[in-house]
């Protein structure tokens, strides 16, 4: 037909190259096109990552989502600190400076504003120094300023040099900007090694050689400077980290094992259900969890089990040379101890949860060797196994499917044929619905099961044959979207356990077309 069709139209386009002033060229054709084929299967259940397939190629489901982690950033906060100094100077008289010759050298410790936190250590992998220098001297100086305490990679401490021109007619001379800091470790003992959030910094200033002679300091000139470290990014931390109360929640995290499923129910008898802790942090922490929920469309389960409400102690990380060795705590949840059934049957979209943390319960018994890196936090995982093996209540899945037509402004009329073969040992209901509305093109009509054996695996599929009229409606809507929706409802029979599932399960779909079209020609 399409080859026909083709000829008839060059036949028309070589009449029009002999013909002037001659009316377009209509007729109506019936043809007979195949318009789009797929298929549903286990993978628009839950997503291949998380299946595996058994030795007798039935399948299973594992699920590994964290729940929370306490990670660097949220256990120490490390501020922007400012860091001032004005320098008066101390000559009684004008004193005459050479150029190259020094008239401030000020060690110094600072202290590093990190609230409640003592530490003796972190490490950073950036940071910004803010400066603003501002001077009275009527002549060009350098003001070197040296963190002794940032050593970097090499060994040697986080310094920089600025040039402050010459105070003109007593007006100041300002100069200000960011340098950015590198990788750097921050040793915070001070001078007596014993302390805690101490910094040891060395301002230098002196006459810049570019000037032509001697510069007069007297007791006249000052010199303001402001130094400010922000936007730190730290990796670790070493000292004692308090002992803070951190309030977890509530609040949910997504999971997407179960969100192809449109609607309906599952119903299974084996799932197990870990809560994995594993502490990287070099602290003991004691948890609570008041609540754990499975939540789908605002309708939540809450888990029921001894965890629940039950405080925790769990031990601290600890150090073997370099290398964090963590501390792992898991709770094992299952239908003999909890209501995981009905947890999971929600077919949770999220998780919500509702915990207390506390730091330190007794203290600082490391000696402010508390530790934490940024690689290593507290974190709790939920690991969900099981056997792909459900009893299933109106579960819906849905697909879209692209139609492969590409002309559609000619269609007057139309039928859509579909050749269904289900390999599901299930029964199901089909319909199909134009993209973007709710009226159904095919009234759900029940696909028989597939062949089972008496271990209810399939041992042949089962093809059926469907069509449907295009209403005028349904062709514009096809027109505009050139795609339909397919939509199956499962069901096991009643009264029956859960069946297992297996990898070759799927429901395959052919679809093709009788159209009526105006071909026209120009």
């Amino acid at each position: 037909m399409a080859k026909r069709l083709f000829i008839l139209i060059l036949i028309a386009a070589l009449f029009k190259g002999c013909t002037k002033n001659r009316k377009p060229i209509q007729w109506n054709a019936n043809y007979s096109i195949p318009v789009a084929h797929g298929s549903l299967g286990i993978n628009n259940l839950v997503a291949d990552s998380i299946l595996s397939t058994n030795p007798n190629s039935s399948l299973s489901i594992h699920y590994k989502r964290n729940l929370y982690q306490l990670n660097l950033d949220s256990l120490i906060d490390l501020p922007d600190n400012q860091l001032t100094d004005t320098f008066a100077l101390p000559f009684p008289i004008g004193i005459d400076f050479n150029p190259g010759q020094t008239f401030i050298n000020q060690p110094e410790e600072q202290l590093f504003d990190i609230n409640s936190i003592e530490l003796k250590e972190f490490e950073i992998e950036s940071a910004v120094l803010s400066y603003s220098i501002k001077s009275t001297i009527e002549g060009e100086i350098i003001y070197d300023y040296t963190v002794n305490s940032a050593i970097d990679q090499n060994g040697n401490p986080f310094s920089i040099s600025i040039t402050v021109p010459a105070a003109q007619n007593g007006i100041l001379s300002t100069v200000s900007g960011t340098i950015q800091i590198p990788q750097t470790t921050w040793n915070l003992q001070g001078l007596s090694t014993g302390e805690v959030n101490t910094l040891l910094t060395t301002i230098n200033v002196k006459v810049s050689n570019s000037n032509s002679g001697a510069v007069n300091v007297s007791n006249l000139d000052t010199i303001y400077i402001e130094n400010q470290i922000e936007s730190i990014s730290p990796i670790s931390a070493t000292g004692y980290f308090g002992q803070q109360q951190i309030q977890v929640g509530p609040d949910t995290t997504s999971i997407d094992f179960l969100n192809k499923i449109v609607s309906g129910a599952i119903h299974t008898n084996d799932i197990d259900l870990n809560l994995d802790l594993e502490n990287g942090v070099g602290t003991d922490f004691k948890l609570i969890i008041n609540e754990l929920s499975s939540i789908r469309n605002n309708t939540g389960v809450n888990l029921s089990h001894s965890i629940i409400g039950q405080s925790q102690n769990i031990n601290r990380a600890y150090l073997v040379g370099n290398s964090v060795v963590p501390s792992f705590f898991t709770s094992t949840i299952n239908s003999s101890n909890s209501n995981l059934n009905s947890f999971i049957e929600n077919l949770p979209t999220s998780f919500g949860y509702d915990i207390d943390i506390e730091l330190n319960p007794l203290g600082n018994i490391s000696g402010h060797n508390d530790f934490i890196s940024k690689n290593h936090p507290l974190s709790i995982d939920v690991d969900l196994v099981t056997p792909f093996s459900f009893a299933l209540d109106q579960l819906t899945l849905r697909d879209t499917i692209e139609l492969s037509i590409v002309d559609t402004n000619g269609i007057n009329s139309g039928t859509l044929y579909m050749e269904i073969t289900n390999g599901f040992p299930l029964s199901a209901e089909i319909s199909i619905f134009p993209l973007n509305s709710t009226n159904q093109l095919l009234i759900p009509e029940l696909i028989p099961s597939a062949i089972i054996n008496s271990n209810n695996i399939v041992t042949d599929s089962i093809t059926t044959t469907h069509s449907l009229t295009l209403s005028e409606n349904t062709i514009n809507n096809i027109k505009n979207s050139k795609q339909i929706i397919v939509e199956v409802v499962f069901n096991t029979p009643a009264g029956n356990s859960p069946i297992d599932f297996y990898d070759n399960y799927k429901i395959d779909f052919k679809i093709s077309a009788d159209f009526n079209a105006t071909v026209t020609i120009p």
